[in-house]
C-alpha cells in the first residue's frame, strides 16, 4: 500500500493536505472491503470486477489516481488468484503446470494493470479521443470519450457490446487491446475523412455537444501522415480495433471477453482502461437433426432478445439449414472447418466467417429477412471462405495471375493483385474485362440467391467459383440464359481454364499422411470433365 500511496500523492498535489489524508484513509478502508469480498465471492473474477466497478463509482469526479488505486488493488487480487489457480492441483490431473488459459488470465489481470499511475494524467493528455461503436437493442451508436471524460471514468462500461474502437492521439502513442496491437488508420489524401480498413469515417460522424464538426475537420486534416516500408500511409496517432470493411462495421465484437484492457503507452508511461461489455451466451437449438458431419457444433447468441433465438421454430429451421450446409462443404474438403456458429443482434443483413477461428457469424436480421434456402447458400459461401483459406488457393501466384488476367489488368494493377491479392476499393471499380463471367459465377446469378461479389478480390473470386462447382448441374441451363453464343462460349472457356488452374494447385498440395484421399482432386476432375463434355455438346 505504501507505493500506491506515493503514486496517489503525486496525482493530487492540488488538493488540500487534510483531504489527501482523508482520501487515503478511504482507500485503505475500501481495500480492506475488497479483501473481505475475496472470501465472500470465492475469488470469482467476474464478480470481483463488478464489485470493483461499484467501488469505483464512489470515486468518480475525484482524482483519476484515487480511483486507480482500487483498480490496481482488484487487479493484484485477481493476478494473485490466477497465480494460485495455476499452481493448484486438480483431481483430474494432479499437476501444477499452468494452462494456457490460466497464463493468459494471470497476465491479463495483473501485468496489464501495472501502469505508471503517477504519470496517468500526462498519458491521458496525449489522447485526443476514444470512440466506441456500440451495438445494443439491434441498434448502433457512437460513444466518444474526451480526455476530460477519461480522467473521471477509469472503467469504460457500455450497455451492449463494442464492435469497433477508434483512437486518435498524439504521434508516437501506442495502443493495445488485451495485449494485441492496433490497426493503423489512413486518411484520404484529397478529402477530410478517415479510412478504417475499408470503412470511411467523416467529421460529422464524430461531432458531439462538446466538439464541433470543424474541430474534427481540423484534427483530421492537420494530423501527419506516415508511410510504412510498403509505401502505404497511415495517420500518426491513429489506431483502431475491430472489423471494418467497405460494407461498414460487420457488427462482430472487438473481443469476446466481458472485461477487456485498452492500454496506452507514451514516453510518459502507461495507462489502462478496463472495458466492460455484454458477451456471447451459449444455447442449444431445439429439434435439430443430425446432419451426419460428426462432432458437435456450438451455438451462441449475443444480444438483448434471447427469446428471438430460443423460442422461434423458424429460427430452428434456419439453424438446421446452416448445419446441413456445413456438412456439405466439409464433405468436399475432408476436414473440419466450422466448430461454432454465432448469432448477433445487429442491424444488418449479413454473415461472415472468422479468419483464424473455426466459427461463422450470422446477424439476426439475416435470419429474419430471408428464407432457409438463402441461409443455406450464405452458410456455404462463408464456409467456403474457410476452405479457400485452408487450402491457400488465394496465395497461389498462378491463381492470382489468373484473376488479374480475367479482369484485364496489366502493369501496376496486375502487380498489385499478384503481390497482395486485391486492390483497396477495387470492388467499386466497373472498368474491367469479363464482367459477364464474374456476374455469372456470383451466387445471385448462378444459384438464384443473394450475394456474391467475385470481382472484388481473389478471395471472393475463388469462393464464389468453387461454390458454383458444387451445383455444376445448373451450368447448362444457366448458360442458355446468355443470349449471345460467343459470350456463352467465352464463359464456358473461362470456367474450364479456371478449373484447370485450381486443379493444378490441388495437385501440388503436400501429401499429409493418410488423411490425403484425393477427394478434392477427384471433385475438380469430375467437374472439369463435365465442362468439357458440355463444351463438345455446344460445338455441335
Amino acid at each position: 500500500m505504501k507505493m500506491e500511496r506515493m503514486s496517489l500523492e503525486n496525482n493530487i498535489d492540488n488538493l488540500d493536505q487534510e483531504e489527501v489524508i482523508a482520501s487515503e484513509e478511504e482507500v485503505v478502508v475500501d481495500q480492506a472491503e475488497v479483501e473481505v469480498k475475496k472470501e465472500e465471492l470465492e475469488l470469482n473474477p467476474e464478480k470481483l470486477i463488478a464489485e470493483e466497478k461499484t467501488l469505483l463509482d464512489v470515486f468518480r469526479g475525484r482524482s483519476a489516481g484515487m480511483a486507480k488505486v482500487l483498480t490496481l488493488t482488484t487487479a493484484l487480487i485477481l493476478g494473485s488468484k490466477f497465480a494460485q489457480d495455476a499452481h493448484a492441483e486438480t483431481p483430474e490431473t494432479q499437476v501444477t503446470e499452468q494452462t494456457d488459459e490460466q497464463k493468459e488470465k494471470q497476465e491479463f489481470y495483473s501485468l496489464e494493470f501495472r501502469d505508471d499511475v503517477e504519470n496517468q494524467l500526462d498519458v491521458i493528455d496525449k489522447i485526443k479521443l476514444i470512440r466506441f461503436v456500440v451495438v445494443h437493442d439491434n441498434e448502433t451508436e457512437s460513444i466518444i470519450f474526451s480526455p476530460e471524460e477519461l480522467q473521471n471514468n477509469p472503467t469504460l462500461s457500455v450497455e451492449g457490446y463494442v464492435a469497433n474502437v477508434m483512437v486518435l492521439g498524439d504521434d508516437g502513442i501506442e495502443v493495445s487491446l488485451n495485449g494485441q496491437g492496433s490497426k493503423k488508420i489512413d486518411r484520404d489524401h484529397d478529402e477530410d475523412y478517415l479510412i478504417l480498413g475499408g470503412t470511411c469515417v467523416h467529421p460529422e460522424e464524430l461531432q458531439t455537444d462538446e466538439y464541433s464538426e470543424d474541430f474534427f475537420h481540423d484534427l483530421i486534416t492537420k494530423s501527419e501522415l506516415t508511410a510504412d516500408e510498403h509505401g502505404s500511409t497511415y495517420l500518426s496517432g491513429g489506431h483502431y480495433f475491430g472489423l471494418a470493411t467497405s460494407m461498414g462495421y460487420l457488427g462482430e465484437p472487438v473481443n469476446d471477453d466481458q472485461n477487456n484492457i485498452l492500454k496506452f503507452k507514451t514516453n510518459d508511461g502507461t495507462y489502462s482502461f478496463p472495458i466492460n461489455q455484454h458477451v456471447f451466451q451459449e444455447f442449444e437449438p431445439d429439434n435439430i437433426e443430425d446432419s451426419g458431419r460428426g462432432g458437435d457444433l456450438v451455438f451462441e447468441y449475443l444480444g438483448n432478445r434471447p427469446d428471438s433465438i430460443s423460442n422461434d421454430e423458424g429460427v430452428d429451421e434456419h439453424i438446421q439449414a446452416i448445419t446441413n450446409a456445413i456438412t456439405r462443404v466439409e464433405s468436399i474438403s475432408g476436414s473440419n472447418l466450422i466448430d461454432r456458429v454465432r448469432f448477433i443482434d445487429y442491424n444488418a443483413d449479413n454473415a461472415f466467417a472468422a479468419h483464424y477461428e473455426k466459427e461463422m457469424t450470422f446477424t439476426m436480421d439475416h435470419l429474419e429477412g430471408n428464407d432457409v434456402e438463402e441461409s443455406a447458400a450464405t452458410a456455404e459461401h462463408e464456409i467456403l471462405h474457410k476452405y479457400v483459406d485452408q487450402k491457400k488457393f488465394t496465395d497461389d501466384p498462378e491463381i492470382r495471375t489468373l484473376f488479374a488476367d480475367l479482369k484485364g489488368y496489366t502493369s501496376n494493377k496486375k502487380t498489385r493483385i499478384i503481390n497482395n491479392g486485391w486492390i483497396p476499393f477495387d470492388g467499386f471499380n466497373e472498368d474491367y474485362d469479363n464482367k459477364i463471367f464474374f456476374d455469372f459465377i456470383d451466387e445471385k446469378s448462378f444459384l438464384g440467391r443473394g450475394g456474391g461479389h467475385s470481382k472484388d478480390n481473389v478471395w471472393e473470386f475463388c469462393t464464389s467459383f468453387i461454390h458454383s462447382l458444387m451445383y455444376l448441374d445448373r451450368l447448362d441451363d444457366n448458360l442458355q440464359e446468355i443470349g449471345d453464343e460467343e459470350e456463352r462460349m467465352s464463359v464456358l472457356d473461362n470456367y474450364i481454364h479456371t478449373t484447370q488452374v485450381v486443379l493444378d494447385n490441388v495437385r501440388n498440395l503436400p501429401v499429409i499422411g493418410k488423411l490425403y484421399d484425393n477427394r478434392e482432386e477427384k471433385f475438380l476432375k469430375d467437374k472439369l470433365e463435365q465442362m468439357k463434355q458440355l463444351r463438345g455438346k455446344l460445338n455441335k
